[in-house]
């Protein structure tokens, strides 16, 4: 988890929030930066499958050579 996924959990702990969502009603530009961080973690991860990918098919192929 980011640095802003970890904030809005503390917010919502301290102003005794039931959800995220209560927070980004209270807070709208941390709303944003969230799902800014969220993209960049999820493209981020996005990248490593691919490149996971790719290794298993190198290993399939020199393995079916």
């Amino acid at each position: 988890m980011g640095k802003i996924a970890n904030l809005v959990k503390e917010i919502q702990i301290k102003e005794k929030l039931r959800s995220p969502r209560q927070v980004f009603e209270r807070y709208p530009h941390l709303g944003e930066l969230y799902y800014k961080e969220f993209r960049e973690e999820r493209e981020q991860n996005g990248h490593a499958e691919s490149k996971n990918e790719d290794s298993v098919k190198d290993n399939k192929e020199l393995l079916l050579d």
